[in-house]
Parts: C-alpha cells; structure tokens; sequence
C-alpha cells in the first residue's frame, strides 16, 4: 500500500469546529485570487455562512481528509436526496497536492 491508498475520511465532531475554521483560512486564502474574497480588518476570512448549520442541519456532513492518520484537508458535503451528494467545499493544503489524494 503505498501513502496515496491510505486516504481516509473522518467526520467532524463540534469539538473539532476550531480545526475545520483553522483550515478553512487556507482553503479562502487560495480561493481569494479567483472569487474575490477578502479579510476582514482582524486579518481573517469568513468561514462561510453555512459553517454552523454542519452541526446543525442532519443533512450537511463536514469531513477531514486525512492520508496516513495525518490531517491533509477536509470536504464539505450536502445531502441533497437519498442518493444524492453535493461537494460544497473541498480542500487539499498545497503540500499534499499532486499526490492524487483528491482524486482518491
């Protein structure tokens, strides 16, 4: 088994919300250049007005991605039907890009 085949989703506890916001700063930082996004004057990004309603709402599901037990980013997903899913958001922190870990 080589590192990209131990790619493992794991959900997001309320506990865990502070980890998901920190990442999130990257995830709007990369994001910023192509829909215009800014900081605020604390030097933040939004986390994003669904944020919450992840814990909140059952049909909204918030995952870290890990590869190898190590916390490389994490998806954001909407159940919109029995069947059907929607990636809301989705992030890989450019160290672990190019590894096909986003693929998996």
């Amino acid at each position: 088994m080589t590192q990209s085949d131990d790619i493992r989703l794991s959900l997001v506890v309320a506990a865990e919300k502070d980890i998901l916001a920190n990442l999130m700063q990257f995830y709007r930082y990369d994001s910023a250049a192509s829909n215009g996004d800014e900081f605020d004057a604390a030097g933040k990004f939004s986390v994003g007005e669904y944020f919450d309603a992840y814990w909140l709402e059952p049909e909204r599901h918030p995952f870290f991605i890990k590869q190898a037990g190590k916390l490389v980013g994490f998806a954001l997903i909407r159940q919109l039907s029995v069947a059907t899913y929607s990636v809301a958001e989705f992030f890989i922190a450019r160290q672990y890009r190019r590894r096909g870990i986003g693929a998996r």
